[in-house]
């Protein structure tokens, strides 16, 4: 596995933070390290759903096993779960009956009937989008753009429904 040196890490240090890291009130320069590290953290992370995808991509033409060897990540569950951790999933609350995306990374819509307030996890894995709905309903979106499907459970006091459309 590909690594940096300290030498390297201080440079990149110096060219991205030299104005924050000249601050001379220490408690401004620790705040504005602060943010400095958020976004770093952030663009690590885009960078191994980066990654997850290139992989994902070279699991389309040769085995996990081979993609293991080939980029020393040593075995096919590694290489998995770099895939499986570059697919967007999450949770949104859905409100009023209305349609609502379910992420920007994500070119799905979701509704839930009868209007309420719902907690809808999802997890597209860049072909299709799964969510469960209050932990009851579970459907899987269409994989077209403009397509759309609807599940509907009878648990509860009343029916509830779920619609999901694949906008892009």
């Amino acid at each position: 596995m590909a690594t940096s040196g300290n030498d390297e890490i201080e440079t990149l240090l110096q060219l991205y933070c030299a104005e924050v890291l000249d601050e001379p009130d220490p408690a401004l320069r620790y705040m504005l390290l602060t943010r400095e590290q958020a976004t770093f953290d952030a663009l690590a992370d885009l960078i191994r759903r980066r990654r997850g995808r290139a992989l994902a991509e070279m699991a389309r033409s040769t085995t996990k096993d081979q993609i293991a060897d080939e980029t020393g990540l040593g075995t096919r569950q590694r290489v998995q779960e770099l895939i499986e951790a570059s697919f967007p999933s999450g949770e949104i609350t859905v409100r009023r009956g209305e349609w609502h995306p379910i992420a920007p990374d994500v070119p799905y819509e979701v509704q839930v009937l009868p209007p309420g307030v719902h907690r809808v996890e999802y997890r597209y894995n860049w072909r299709t989008c799964a969510i469960t709905v209050d932990g009851d309903i579970h459907a899987v979106g269409p994989e077209q753009p403009g397509s759309s499907i609807e599940a509907r459970t009878t648990d509860g006091p009343e029916e509830l429904r779920v619609r999901i459309r694949r906008t892009g």
